[in-house]
């Protein structure tokens, strides 16, 4: 993840802090000291609490005399606004998961996976994307895009109909987050620390509000592989101070 902006419309604020724990790639997320503790540590994947911000370098940590003491840059702008590339599993750079609609539907709400539950397609109920999006990668509606409104085991609903209707082989990709919604936004990164996870369900992962989801189309590969959550870190230490 990279800082693209702050709110405020400030560059990025960067400051060099000891390590508590070595990193060695850049783009991280860190949180605060913990008690007894050399410095600050990397975030988990998920649950994480007072962030300081996202580094932009790596350091070694040692307690080894002699050794160089172990340092790392961070931004640590509040209000700053991370750009996070989407990946479809566990492994950062992994193409996101395509839904291929297998009914065809005059009404424009429902995308029906392919396969039964457990098969071939994602379940949309599990993990549940339940509030999350739905991007339309091919067919009439490529590029449109709408909030999940509710889930079942082989389908997924929206409130406002895409504008055409949705037809057998019909490609989708759906995504647990929405944009200033009060479900969908946190995000479980990569093993790396590094991504957002497609394969989470909707309001799991680290304190993030979601600002806009960037979608690398109308390229069909690049928008499995070149799609971003843009998201500010909710639990940051120098806003929230608890």
């Amino acid at each position: 993840m990279n800082f693209g902006y702050s709110l405020t419309g400030s560059a990025s604020f960067v400051k060099r802090y000891k390590l508590g724990v070595s990193s060695t790639t850049a783009g991280v997320p860190f949180l605060v000291n913990a008690a007894g503790s050399a410095g600050c540590t990397l975030a988990a994947v998920e649950a994480s609490a007072d962030f300081i911000g996202v580094s932009t370098d790596v350091g070694t940590y040692s307690t080894t005399q002699g050794d160089a003491e172990g340092l790392i840059s961070i931004v640590i702008n509040p209000d700053a606004v991370y750009r996070i590339k989407m990946t479809g599993a566990t492994a950062a750079g992994t193409v996101l998961v395509l839904t291929t609609n297998d009914v065809a539907e005059t009404a424009g709400t429902v995308i029906d996976k392919t396969g039964a539950t457990g098969v071939s397609d994602p379940d949309p109920n599990s993990p549940t994307m339940d509030e999350g999006t739905v991007f339309c990668v091919s067919g009439a509606n490529a590029g449109q895009s709408r909030k999940v409104t509710s889930v079942g085991a082989t389908a997924a609903t929206v409130t406002v109909p895409f504008l055409n209707d949705i037809l057998s082989g019909d490609e989708f990709i759906i995504v647990p987050w929405t944009p200033m919604d009060v479900a969908g936004n946190d995000i479980r990164l990569s093993s790396n620390l590094q991504e957002g996870r497609q394969n989470s369900a909707v309001g799991t992962g680290n304190p993030f509000r979601i600002i806009d989801l960037d979608w690398g189309f109308p390229d069909r590969t690049s928008v499995r592989d070149q799609s971003y959550v843009i998201a500010i870190i909710d639990d940051h230490i120098l806003k929230d101070l608890t």
